[in-house]
């Protein structure tokens, strides 16, 4: 999937829909589950390179790189909840 063109009169339902289908893989994480936020990315200070850390098992988890697009879809797809009107509107 390519990225989502964005029409700021787009029904916000639509965008809703959009996301359920387009984006359902980020829907599936459950960022409550610790499991599922038990790795995150980093740049190491020394050499400048990305590192993968375990958050529950060593210091770091301050530095995380924002790689969270599955968080943030899911934050969108919440916030549209119950919303109506158009895109623009909305943000």
């Amino acid at each position: 999937t390519g990225p989502v063109a964005l029409d700021p009169g787009m029904d916000l339902a639509m965008l809703r829909a959009r996301i359920e289908t387009e984006y359902d893989f980020a829907l599936r994480y459950d960022f409550d589950d610790t499991a599922e936020t038990a790795q995150f990315w980093y740049v190491s200070e020394e050499k400048q390179e990305p590192r993968l850390g375990r958050r529950y098992e060593e210091p770091g988890a301050d530095l995380e790189s924002p790689l969270d697009i599955a968080r943030q879809v899911q934050d969108l797809y919440r916030d549209l909840e119950g919303q109506s009107g158009g895109l623009a509107q909305f943000l």
